[in-house]
């Protein structure tokens, strides 16, 4: 886990292995002829749980919980980027000013964002593009297989060979991204403050394996960062002094 998602396992109790753990032993139990004797005896679907011979439908419902948990809880993308926003924020307290600035200026006091605001919003768009550069969630993101050779530059790739694409050094190139480390949406938008034509794509990945849910993403995550900058002020517990270590902030894993 700490090679692939960059998540160090707990000596003890850990949450992730606990949900594995649980779920190779339901995946035992059903390997017992009790287990499916609804298929034998149809009739069972239709008796309550507690009648004898029924277990299977209580066992069943956890088993769902169970993988939707499995799911959601390991693999919250939404989330890393809305945790990131939340440590930029407080790490920058002149970013998020001028977020709510732009915020006031453009919807008044009276009401919350919309998804029709956004392109109004171009601060608060740089500000989104600039989370989603700062900790892309998939930072070698998805391996992809060559379908005939190919030459880049000075490299022979032949057919049939795993390519994995560094999204981690693309987001940090200092030459695209001048101190990278730093967050600076600025960087995102034009002279006359309309943003840019750079709209981190490559986050969400590339080719056929773009992520299928990067327009829901992109869009509640937008919305989420405008109402958030709507409705609070984000800072740091009182008397809490956090000065993290750039190089130090993200755990290293295929997965954020």
């Amino acid at each position: 886990m700490a090679i692939v998602y960059g998540h160090d396992i707990a000596p003890k109790n850990d949450r992730f292995v606990m949900l594995a753990e649980k779920a190779v032993a339901i995946t035992a139990e059903t390997a017992s002829p009790l287990w499916f004797a609804v298929n034998f005896f149809p009739f069972l679907l239709y008796l309550p749980g507690w009648f004898p011979g029924c277990g299977f439908q209580q066992r069943a419902e956890e088993s769902r919980l169970l993988a939707v948990e499995m799911m959601d809880v390991p693999f919250g993308s939404t989330s890393t980027i809305l945790e990131c926003f939340f440590l930029a924020m407080i790490l920058h307290p002149s970013v998020q000013e001028k977020a709510q600035q732009e915020m006031e200026r453009i919807l008044g006091k009276n009401r919350l964002p919309t998804f029709e605001d956004r392109a109004s919003l171009p601060y608060i768009e740089a500000v989104y593009r600039e989370a989603l550069r700062w900790s892309p969630i998939l930072p070698l993101g998805i391996p992809h297989c060559t379908s005939a050779d190919d030459v880049v530059g000075d490299y022979f790739i032949p057919k049939g060979i795993t390519v994995m694409a560094n999204v981690w050094a693309i987001a940090r190139d200092p030459h695209t991204y001048p101190e990278p480390s730093s967050f600076v949406p600025e960087r995102f938008l034009k002279e006359d403050g309309t943003l840019n034509e750079d709209d981190v794509a490559f986050a969400f990945g590339f080719g056929r394996r773009l992520c299928p849910g990067r327009h829901v993403g992109n869009a509640t995550t937008w919305l989420a960062i405008a109402s958030l900058l709507t409705l609070f002020d984000i800072r740091a517990l009182k008397d809490a002094e956090i000065n993290p270590d750039p190089d130090k902030l993200f755990a290293g894993g295929i997965l954020q």
